[in-house]
């Protein structure tokens, strides 16, 4: 799970951002939340959002290659 900003968000609004959700980051209230839609504990971590923006990246690559061995083209 992460947040995502428009592409060229000033570097220092993006720490905000990070910092924020971080700091809601209870692990009671997270429990609550994460139980509500299905997500275990061990599916998420919290990473900066350089490491966050890398994970997209890779699984887009990723599912990027599946779709072309299937033969599926981006409109």
């Amino acid at each position: 799970m992460g947040l995502f900003a428009p592409r060229k968000t000033p570097p220092e609004v993006v720490a905000r951002l990070n910092a924020a959700a971080r700091a809601v980051a209870d692990p009671a209230y997270r429990q609550k939340v994460l139980q509500g839609v299905g997500v275990s504990e061990d599916e998420i971590s919290a990473v900066s959002p350089e490491r966050f923006a890398a994970f997209i990246r890779e699984d887009h690559d990723a599912y990027r290659e599946v779709a072309a061995a299937a033969g599926i083209v981006p409109r």
